[in-house]
């Protein structure tokens, strides 16, 4: 079933398809920072610009109508879990996220063409390769986290360079760095905590240590990125690393269907920022900033910024 599901969805995630968005996402950004901007400082870099840049991304994958994405999100928010959300209030936001994806599938005159619901309504309808339950389940599992995690990923990048100002100067004076900075940071402050678990088929030695059959595996991520037999300097932030063999965005069956769309995003949301605000800088000491972590994800809450 899950290889089955993931060919399903992998198409509109693909290397070729999310560059064409590229323009739509510098766009999304460029308005964001307009709106951030005329506001004046200070702002919060997460409400104002990463959580909105990532989740209006999502929807143009999706082709999710305009009209729908404020309710969407609001509910999408919720039933990630924010600071004191009850398991009770969590599932009932999950339940409203389902329904309100569920009456997106359903309306066909505003719903834009092209996007990932397009294609799923047509697998369900031309192609029986999903049921009903699939179709819904599928389309509000879309946004359960990718781009939730991906706006804690940008808050870590932005804070990370703030607090390491060569750095900083070296990907402001050449954006064509871009690249490799987005992986430097990802591997070194990765949004992700732990990786998917597996479970062991046979016995195996790993180490010092012995897994048995049936017993469940997770890697550690920031640690796993930190590897001394892998990374040289693994504790330092080098936007000049050649190769970077991070495991943020999985391994193997696992590996992350929307990594292309984050890496865009990042790689975006940094470039237009350092080039619009070049005298960023925290409105407040860091050791001050609220975190929100959990088993599987570790961002600042909120990232006050001046210019």
């Amino acid at each position: 079933m899950h290889t089955r599901i993931r060919r399903l969805v992998a198409g509109a995630f693909t290397a070729r398809r999310i560059e064409r968005l590229r323009p739509r996402i510098k766009q999304i950004a460029r308005a964001l920072l307009d709106g951030m901007i005329a506001a004046g400082p200070p702002a919060d870099l997460v409400s104002r610009y990463a959580a909105p840049l990532t989740f209006e991304a999502q929807c143009e994958v999706l082709g999710v109508p305009a009209p729908y994405r404020g309710t969407i999100r609001a509910w999408s928010v919720a039933r990630s879990g924010q600071p004191g959300a009850t398991p009770e209030k969590t599932q009932a936001a999950e339940l409203r996220l389902h329904a309100c994806v569920t009456q997106v599938l359903m309306d066909k005159r505003c719903r834009p063409s092209g996007g990932l619901f397009d294609q799923l309504i047509a697998a369900r309808d031309q192609h029986g390769l999903i049921d009903e339950t699939e179709l819904r389940g599928i389309a509000a599992s879309l946004f359960f986290d990718g781009h939730f995690l991906t706006a804690m990923q940008i808050a870590n990048s932005v804070l990370c360079l703030l607090e390491s100002p060569d750095a900083l100067r070296l990907l402001s004076a050449d954006p064509g760095l871009i690249s490799r900075a987005v992986e430097e940071l990802v591997r070194l402050h990765p949004a992700v905590n732990h990786s998917m678990p597996r479970v062991a088929t046979a016995d195996l030695e790993l180490g010092d240590m012995t897994i048995r059959a049936g017993e469940a595996v997770t890697a550690a991520l920031p640690l796993a990125n930190r590897d001394d037999a892998v990374f040289t300097q693994s504790d330092q932030l080098s936007l000049s690393r050649p190769a970077n063999r991070h495991l943020s965005f999985g391994h193997g069956i696992h590996y992350c269907l929307g990594a292309h769309l984050a890496r865009v995003e990042l790689q975006v949301a940094l470039t237009v920022l350092l080039q619009r605000l070049p005298g960023l800088r925290l409105a407040v000491p860091s050791i001050g900033l609220d975190w929100f972590v959990t088993q599987g994800a570790r961002g600042v809450q909120a990232l006050p910024v001046c210019w």
